[in-house]
């Protein structure tokens, strides 16, 4: 499920070049300074959100003219910088600009950096869900991070540069289940993983996670949306132990709402376990043991490809959006019917 972690070469950013153009008006200076691939807004609009072909800065050029037409229905929050100093933005989309929603749902995008499929997706979700009222369930808000690991993505441009994923980059808690029953070659092994990629405290993470503690008393649900499946799945935790989850009937079942509006079952639903084995480090496990967000869920879309097509972005965003609208609305009605849509608070 993880790509290879190759170690990060620090890189210092460089002001951006300049290149001399005769200016062809007659008064004043006859050379005028441009800068070098200055992100064109006008192109952003035009490729809509086939934005896998577009350098981290390009993504924030698009949300901030995006925003700027929403009628206040979309804010652009910066949470924090990558680790080269590179902006890490969140989308959040209102229904009701001038009152939150007391459901809201938090969706991370890329955390592995070469996703470029699941960055494109989360792109689309924030388009419609801006452009779309209809697509919002009523009374639900969302917080998109629409690239989480800004740095790996824009090396991920040149097939030579450092990638660091960071998909498995969140603490573990070992003794608050049962971890007997796993043989002990697969514990020791996954552990190993976890350890040797393992960045404490960096800074795409911390992020993240002040993403989510900022608007922690709004969010019901959070999902990581990573490639590298052979089929799509939706997981949630746990992935280090076989012992279930709280409440599994019901998390299990929200997951399971993701298909409720297509003939065929597009995603599939385990927990972290059954599907991937022994896991350290997700986010969804760390949140879960954090005792804050009952829904916690990994959505798994497809195989790692670069430069998708603007048409695979568009059928696949829409799949996704799809999905996460029947799963809010299948967690709201759990919320009405009093099944502790939120609990250990």
């Amino acid at each position: 499920m993880r790509t290879r972690s190759r170690k990060l070469i620090e890189k210092e950013e460089t002001p951006p070049k300049v290149s001399v153009k005769h200016s062809p008006k007659k008064t004043g200076s006859s050379k005028v300074l441009i800068p070098e691939k200055q992100p064109s807004v006008a192109k952003l609009i035009k490729h809509d959100f086939s934005l896998g072909w577009f350098k981290p800065a390009d993504i924030k050029y698009f949300l901030d003219d995006l925003a700027a037409k929403s009628n206040g229905r979309l804010d652009v929050e910066v949470i924090g910088q990558s680790n080269e100093g590179r902006d890490i933005c969140m989308a959040i989309i209102r229904q009701n600009p001038a009152k939150p929603s007391s459901f809201g749902v938090f969706i991370e995008c890329g955390s592995n950096g070469c996703d470029w499929l699941a960055i494109g997706a989360g792109l689309y979700l924030i388009d419609r869900l801006v452009k779309d009222q209809e697509t919002v369930p009523q009374n639900a808000d969302y917080y998109v991070i629409p690239c989480s690991n800004p740095d790996a993505y824009e090396n991920s441009f040149s097939p030579h540069s450092p990638l660091v994923d960071l998909s498995h980059n969140y603490p573990i808690q070992l003794g608050h289940r049962d971890v007997r029953k796993i043989p002990e070659n697969s514990f020791q092994a996954a552990l190993l993983r976890w350890r040797r990629s393992y960045r404490f405290m960096r800074n795409e993470c911390v992020a993240v996670m002040n993403g989510l503690l900022a608007n922690m008393r709004n969010i019901k649900m959070f999902v990581s949306i990573q490639e590298g499946a052979s089929k799509p799945k939706i997981l949630y935790p746990y992935g280090f132990c076989v012992e279930k989850v709280e409440d599994e009937g019901v998390v299990k079942e929200v997951a399971m709402a993701a298909n409720r509006s297509s003939k065929d079952k597009l995603f599939g639903v385990s927990s972290v376990y059954e599907a991937a084995g022994v896991d350290f480090g997700n986010i969804v496990d760390f949140l879960q043991l954090s005792g804050r967000i009952k829904f916690n869920y990994v959505m798994h879309i497809n195989d790692r490809r670069r430069k998708p097509k603007k048409q695979l972005i568009n059928s696949l965003g829409a799949e996704v959006l799809t999905a996460l609208k029947n799963m809010s609305e299948e967690a709201i009605k759990h919320l009405k019917d009093g099944k502790q849509a939120i609990s250990y608070v």
